[in-house]
């Protein structure tokens, strides 16, 4: 095909109309259809965000086999800043402007042309890492990225002693000569392009590195002697797409731990692939460790966590991790017995949590089971570094992270 067929709606023009955009061109039209029935007032933030949920659920009745990105085009619709009102509710005259500054943010022509500078100041690194991104994942066909150590340390340096996550790069990991032009915050330093290529990947990165050093430093909290580990049994809770994809970030413990030898990493979940057997997987190794004789070992069990400890084949970790299971919103049934097990569980349970108030949702229902915590929840350092705008939140503008809070549950004799 030519490219005049591309420019005056040929045959590729069809294609993803008939694929992409038909069934979502009509659930947007009876949207905006609804909406602009609705006064045309401005209003306030939780005045919006209630006529946004009416309006989905609206969609979801009408619409019983949606899918997550249509209900996305609904949540991330644009509306103007300081009325609240989205563009079916604005006069013919009225149009919705962006912000010159963040692109983010937008305003009807009557009402100010600004926001506040630390809104928009976040609102452009939101857009500068889902550029970088969006950019990425077109180059390379991944979403992800992940960036190890590159040769497993001789000498053990805890990481509670880096300062944040310029410092794991440089000191403790092994990317110091690259990160010279990149500031603390993991911003280019200047505006060389293979500077800001670098700072946004390893930006990037973080939101995968998260997990391993989210994992390490909960492994310095409960055991003193970690330096000296020969052995390491980890399960995975919830586990699904983010671990599997991110299997080879797990070698960043090996690299690390000078003395391990064995990382073992069992995955529970209902998400995962069959089968439910305990089958072992020997994963590959970098050179060096393999050199050194180090394994690491997967195993994967389909189903509920509480269900998976009475099989035969379940051995005890040395530490649980539950990321992002989301328990105290979505699935509450379904996890309330996991939950009820780790709660009095005879290992350490490493949580983390989007934002506090998730946090705070469950660490109140593990109080009710009479949970032990070695640490409450707490900002994590070792979190993500990519901001990612939570669009409903009860105060707009709200900001949530890749494992922005954590909290250590243990058993009483642990």
């Amino acid at each position: 095909m030519d490219h005049e067929d591309k420019r005056n709606g040929g045959p590729t023009t069809d294609f993803h109309w008939q694929r992409d955009h038909k069934k979502t061109c009509k659930v947007l039209a009876e949207s905006n259809k609804r909406r602009a029935e609705t006064p045309r007032t401005s209003r306030l933030w939780e005045q919006y965000c209630a006529e946004k949920w009416q309006d989905i659920a609206a969609f979801r009745a009408q619409n019983p086999n949606n899918t997550e990105s249509q209900q996305r085009l609904l949540l991330h619709e644009q509306y103007c800043r300081h009325c609240y009102r989205s563009a079916p509710q604005l006069e013919p005259r009225n149009q919705l402007r962006p912000c010159q500054t963040c692109h983010i943010a937008a305003f009807c022509a009557d009402c100010p042309q600004e926001h506040p500078a630390s809104e928009c100041k976040t609102f452009q690194t939101i857009r500068q890492d889902e550029t970088f991104a969006i950019q990425h994942y077109q180059r390379t066909q991944k979403d992800f990225e992940i960036i190890c150590t590159e040769r497993p340390k001789e000498t053990y340096l805890p990481l509670s002693t880096a300062t944040g996550w310029h410092d794991y790069f440089t000191r403790i990991s092994d990317k110091g000569e690259f990160l010279s032009e990149v500031t603390s915050e993991m911003q280019p330093a200047t505006d060389d392009p293979m500077v800001v290529k670098l700072a946004g990947l390893m930006r990037l990165a973080s939101g995968t590195s998260s997990m391993a050093l989210t994992i390490l430093a909960a492994l310095e909290a409960v055991f003193p002697d970690i330096s000296t580990r020969t052995t390491m049994k980890i399960h995975f809770i919830g586990a699904a797409g983010p671990e599997l994809n991110g299997l080879m970030v797990f070698e960043e413990l090996l690299h690390l731990l000078p003395s391990l030898k064995n990382l073992e990493l069992t995955l529970v979940g209902f998400e995962l692939p069959e089968p439910t057997e305990d089958t072992a997987m020997e994963l590959e190794c970098c050179p060096d460790c393999t050199a050194a004789s180090r394994t690491r070992i997967l195993r994967l069990w389909k189903g509920g966590y509480h269900d998976y400890a009475k099989e035969d084949v379940y051995q005890k970790p040395d530490l649980a991790v539950a990321f992002h299971t989301g328990f105290s919103q979505e699935m509450k049934e379904e996890w309330l017995p996991t939950v009820q097990y780790l709660a009095a569980a005879q290992h350490p349970t490493l949580f983390t949590t989007y934002n506090e108030k998730e946090m705070e949702e469950e660490t109140a229902i593990l109080d009710r089971f009479g949970a032990n915590f070695l640490q409450r929840g707490e900002i994590n350092k070792w979190k993500g570094v990519c901001p990612m705008l939570e669009v409903m939140e009860e105060k707009e503008g709200t900001v949530y992270f890749m494992h922005q809070y954590r909290y250590l549950v243990v058993g009483k004799d642990t």
